[in-house]
């Protein structure tokens, strides 16, 4: 495990003084450059957990590991009202359909106008849905919404608002296709 953690230590050292390395070339301005390197930091650290996650799941037996799931779920999925009255086995076809999904501070997640083809809930964090333009904050989202729900049961869905992440988010995205293979 030691030998493990140094060797994924030592990759994302490389990555970021790649990151570093280009972004010196380009002269980028040193706030944007600290942005940059939050970012590759948060996912790093978000990737490092869920792939150590993936791999203890994995060595447990199919029934555990589903009761595992959705202990982890169960609060966030609750707060879905698309998913309430759905079996349990529906809830765990889902659970297994989720992906991780990292967001930095000002970046968009949705833009308005876009066709969707996917649904995020928001594990941690905060998002704001603003306006277009981005002038005009319509509403903050946090810890157990979601968004982008009508895009999974209908493909003409064109998203209403644009979702901006406001901190640093951990979110579970679910695209239309899982959404489909469970039904």
């Amino acid at each position: 495990l030691i030998a493990d953690a140094d060797a994924v230590s030592t990759t994302f050292r490389r990555r970021l003084d790649t990151v570093t390395a280009y972004m010196r070339y380009r002269q980028l301005p040193n706030v944007m450059q600290v942005a940059i390197r939050e970012h590759y930091l948060f996912a790093w650290q978000r990737h490092h957990a869920v792939r150590n996650e993936d791999r203890i799941l994995s060595e447990l037996s199919g029934s555990l590991r589903t009761q595992v799931a959705l202990f982890l779920h169960r609060e966030i999925l609750a707060s879905v009202n698309l998913f309430d009255g759905c079996s349990a086995s529906f809830i765990t076809e889902l659970i297994a359909r989720l992906r991780p999904q990292a967001a930095a501070p000002g970046e968009v997640i949705v833009r308005q106008g876009e066709l969707g083809d996917r649904m995020f809930v928001i594990i941690a964090g905060k998002v704001e849905v603003v306006t277009a333009d981005g002038s005009v904050v319509l509403a903050t989202l946090g810890q157990g919404a979601y968004f982008g729900e009508a895009a999974l049961v209908d493909d003409t869905t064109v998203r209403s608002a644009t979702i901006r992440a406001l901190t640093y988010c951990d979110l579970d995205m679910l695209t239309r296709t899982g959404f489909v293979q469970i039904l």
